[in-house]
């Protein structure tokens, strides 16, 4: 998965290569709901509200849609 194409999902071999790149061996069972997970991480990601402009917030102030939903209840 490239930087400039976030809306694809991670594959189990984009993953195996990732980790082998470091030298960890992950067993395919786990390589598998690591899958799961980095791409739920990666849709969450997605859904984090930034600025338009790096100055006009510091970068530690997001707006969960999480909170939000709740902020609103």
């Amino acid at each position: 998965m490239s930087a400039s194409n976030l809306d694809t999902q991670w594959t189990p071999q984009e993953l195996d290569a990732y980790f082998k790149r470091y030298g960890v061996a992950v067993p395919a069972e786990q390589l598998e709901h690591v899958v799961g997970l980095s791409n739920a991480a990666v849709q969450l990601g997605q859904r984090i509200v930034r600025m338009p402009s790096k100055f006009e917030e510091p970068a530690s102030i997001f707006c969960l849609p999480l909170i939000q939903a709740k902020r609103n209840a």
